[in-house]
Formats: C-alpha cells, structure tokens, sequence
C-alpha cells in the first residue's frame, strides 16, 4: 500500500446489550453543550484534529465539513454534543446523533484539546456516546 492511501475501519457497537463501568476523570464535569455554544464546540474540535500530525493535509476539508456539521446538527433533536469541561472551559467534545445523512453516529468522533490528552477523557466520552 502507497504512504498516501486511507485505511478506514469502521466499528459497531451492540447498544442493546452494552455494558459500559468506567470511572469519569478527577476534576473534570461532564455536560451536554448549549445551542449558543457552536463556535466554542467548533474550536475545540478543530483544535484537537489539528493536534495530530495525520490530518494535517486534510484539515482544510475537515475545518469546512466540521463547521457546517455542527452549526446544522448542534441543539437538534436526534443529537447530542457531549462536553467536558475543566475550571469552566470547554476541553473535549463528543458530537453523536441517532442518525446523520452521512452515516456516521459519532459526528465529530471524540475530540480532546492536547493537554488534556492521554488522562483518560477520550475513553470516558466515548462511554458516554455510546450509552
């Protein structure tokens, strides 16, 4: 395979059956975003793909398709944006929905700004999502 070629994987998950036990991460609150916060959920979200050196030649198509997914999706029924917050700012984002013209649940995939990375917040909202 080419150095330029995509590998996608795509999960399932039984979320009829599924059992999720994990513990939320010391000295963060969880919530679902406001409607008013679209630009705040939009940066953070951008923030964190622009964190990871793979996306970087993507981004421009990324930063357009993020943008118009959450101004359109945020506050509507059938979705959600989970949120985690830490000393009142917004540090990880979970955009989910029942269902999306594109077929993806998880419309934003789990975003958390770099330094909260690796402290257990990705694992704890992808939990949440799929509940």
């Amino acid at each position: 395979m080419s150095a330029d070629a995509a590998v996608w994987v795509r999960y399932s998950w039984d979320l009829e059956n599924l059992r999720v036990n994990i513990q939320a991460p010391v000295g963060y609150h969880f919530r679902s975003a406001l409607s008013v916060e679209v630009e705040s959920v939009t940066q953070v979200v951008l923030s964190a793909y622009r964190s990871d050196p793979v996306w970087e030649l993507l981004m421009a198509g990324i930063e357009e398709r993020m943008r118009e997914r959450i101004k359109t999706t945020l506050g509507t029924q059938g979705t959600d944006y989970l949120l985690a917050e830490y000393e009142s700012s917004i540090v990880a984002v979970s955009g989910i929905a029942k269902s999306h013209w594109t077929d993806q649940n998880l419309l934003t995939g789990i975003c958390v700004l770099p330094e909260h990375q690796r402290k257990g917040l990705g694992k704890y909202l992808l939990g949440l999502s799929l509940l």
